[in-house]
């Protein structure tokens, strides 16, 4: 009896935690925060003394209207022209754009026209840092204390491939995103460009990639971008080319 009231008590515990951190997150998310220029709506969410979009941009078009060129009729993706990309189902099975976003290249990103909506911008590299040093400092989002071990917090609950390394996004995702950050694995599109042995998707399922407005001070072709794999506790602040095409999120002004 003892016995049965002790693991009821745990139980009961175990609700109240999960309410309780529920009631966080609701507390934390501005619905309908945002609209880009094509009408798709974004909610938001608060991270420390930042407000993120809680999904990937979606757009076509820059916030003054000019639209962004597709990559389809050129031979490769530009480090000087803006593009963007919306693979259909038939490349991509599962693909959707209102979960995964569309893919980018940098000078779309970092671009006069503007990609995210007015009060928004694309984070620089020290933002992304920001983000992420913030959660790392919250004992809650890292995975047994660790302070570099925060993927898992910020990755969706779906999508992701499996993984047998605790703390990983891989490994039971339906314990993920406890920041409500929800980073979807879209990985990388690179156009007629060919990735990993002629496919031109890389990192499907298996890495969220986000660009930052930083360009990278070693290389004029190169800027930086952060990522989380699904087989690795820890995030990563990295530079690459930037005819690339990665994810993008906006934060508030």
């Amino acid at each position: 009896m003892r016995k049965t009231l002790s693991i009821l008590f745990g139980f009961c515990l175990l609700f109240l935690v999960v309410i309780s951190c529920k009631h966080e997150e609701d507390d934390r998310v501005i619905l309908n925060a945002v609209t880009d220029y094509d009408g798709n709506s974004y909610d938001a969410i608060r991270i420390g003394k930042q407000v993120w979009m809680k999904s990937n941009l979606r757009t076509t078009h820059f916030s003054d209207g000019k639209p962004i060129s597709t990559p389809e009729s050129e031979v490769t993706w530009s480090n000087t022209k803006a593009y963007v990309y919306d693979p259909s189902a038939s490349e991509i099975p599962g693909y959707d754009p209102k979960v995964y976003g569309l893919y980018y290249n940098w000078p779309a990103v970092y671009n006069a026209h503007k990609i995210c909506p007015e009060g928004w911008h694309v984070p620089s590299d020290a933002e992304w840092k920001e983000m992420s040093d913030y959660v790392s400092s919250v004992a809650k989002y890292t995975y047994f204390g660790v302070r570099e071990n925060i993927a898992k917090a910020l990755a969706s609950t779906a999508g992701w491939a499996e993984s047998n390394e605790g703390g990983t996004p891989g490994f039971h995702p339906e314990a993920n995103n406890a920041t409500g950050f929800s980073a979807f694995p879209a990985g990388t599109y690179n156009g007629p460009v060919e990735l990993n042995n002629g496919a031109t998707h890389g990192d499907w399922n298996t890495g969220a990639n986000f660009w930052s407005s930083t360009e990278y001070e070693g290389n004029e072709s190169y800027a930086w971008f952060f990522s989380l794999g699904y087989s690795g506790a820890g995030v990563d602040n990295w530079y690459c080319p930037k005819n690339y095409g990665y994810s993008v999120r906006c934060v508030r002004d």
